[in-house]
């Protein structure tokens, strides 16, 4: 399922999916959202100042996508954007990989190779 910035709420300052929408989105709409959810009151717990929440979607913008362990440790999450033909987002296409303590987490080369078949098929969905 591609998730679209419109259709669903997210948690902005915890969800893959809303933190990369956040990245791409136009300025005044990832401002509107900003407003709905300030960060002093759901971003903090997670990222402590709002400078580190930056250097995150710095870094998306960077890579393209967002790669993250859960804070649990027992999930890996990669979420990566789908472009519409004007190259703007259309949405993000997202996975979580989930294990519980008696089985192992993906080895780096299963890590890598699952956020390549992520980034691919979100450039194929790509319109």
């Amino acid at each position: 399922i591609v998730q679209t910035p419109i259709k669903t709420r997210y948690s902005l300052y915890f969800n893959l999916s809303a933190m990369v929408m956040l990245a791409f989105l136009p300025k005044n709409i990832s401002h509107k959202l900003r407003q709905e959810q300030s960060f002093d009151e759901h971003g903090r717990p997670y990222w402590k100042t709002p400078a580190k929440f930056e250097a995150v979607l710095d870094r998306i913008r960077k890579d393209g996508y967002l790669m993250m362990f859960g804070s649990d440790n027992l999930a890996l999450r990669i979420a990566a954007p789908v472009w519409n033909h004007k190259h703007n987002l259309a949405g993000v296409l997202a996975i979580s990989v989930l294990w519980d303590e008696d089985s192992q987490k993906p080895a780096e080369a299963e890590q890598k190779q699952l956020l390549e078949s992520l980034c691919s098929k979100a450039k194929e969905l790509s319109f």
